[in-house]
């Protein structure tokens, strides 16, 4: 599929919806789509995943557990053993395999894949919701995003911090409150600089995140 760009799903837009006739199209950059889907239940309940190409097929049945190989079925066909198509769907179908059988684990999968994987499943949401097509744009996940966006939120929280402490200052000085004679009445102003100190440290963190350099573009001169 490569990056999945599109995801359109048809269900039951109710919360306590029945899954049992999900379906999600999954539609990538390269010319492959996929379905996943939940059929009804059956007497023996079973995983089906299989790799449709222009001229084979081949169809896994695995346990619900995900433990066991029921069946595996491959049509014969004269698809050339060593087309780009055959072996893509091939090597997909060992990785299932050997993840099944217990072998070997799948690995490989990085921070922004998963965040990937994450904003695909909240897009099936959307789409059964909205009941249309889903644009995913697959923003890039940094560690200086993420650090950005947590300093956001706290700066946010500092604000509100410092806000209520000066009302509760000012209310105390203004009413003649018995609370300022006591400890906290004494130590309020460090209460109040001291965390905008901590949140000023460590906006210096940015320095260690790498910025990306970029190269100065060559011109050419046509005389």
């Amino acid at each position: 599929l490569g990056q999945v760009t599109t995801v359109s799903a048809i269900g039951a837009a109710d919360e306590g919806r029945d899954l049992s006739n999900l379906v999600v199209q999954l539609a990538g950059e390269q010319t492959r789509d996929a379905r996943w889907s939940i059929g009804p239940a059956t007497k023996q309940a079973e995983v089906r995943v299989s790799v449709i190409g222009s001229q084979r097929q081949r169809t896994l049945v695995l346990s619900p557990d995900l433990t066991r190989v029921i069946s595996d079925s491959q049509a014969t066909s004269d698809l050339p053993a060593q087309s780009d198509e055959a072996a893509r769907a091939e090597q997909f179908m060992v990785q299932v395999l050997r993840t099944v059988r217990g072998n070997e684990i799948w690995t490989g999968i990085a921070w922004p894949e998963v965040c990937q994987t994450l904003e695909i499943s909240d897009a099936v949401e959307r789409s059964i919701q909205r009941r249309r097509t889903i644009e995913l744009f697959h923003e890039q996940v940094t560690e200086a995003e993420t650090f950005k966006s947590v300093m956001a939120a706290g700066g946010c929280a500092l604000l509100m911090w410092v806000l209520a402490l000066l009302m509760i200052a000012g209310l105390s000085d203004g009413l003649q409150l018995p609370i300022r004679d006591t400890i906290l009445g004494k130590i309020w102003l460090f209460a109040l600089c001291a965390p905008l100190a901590v949140f000023l440290l460590l906006q210096l963190l940015q320095l260690v995140f790498v910025r990306p350099t970029s190269q100065p573009q060559e011109s050419s001169h046509a005389t």
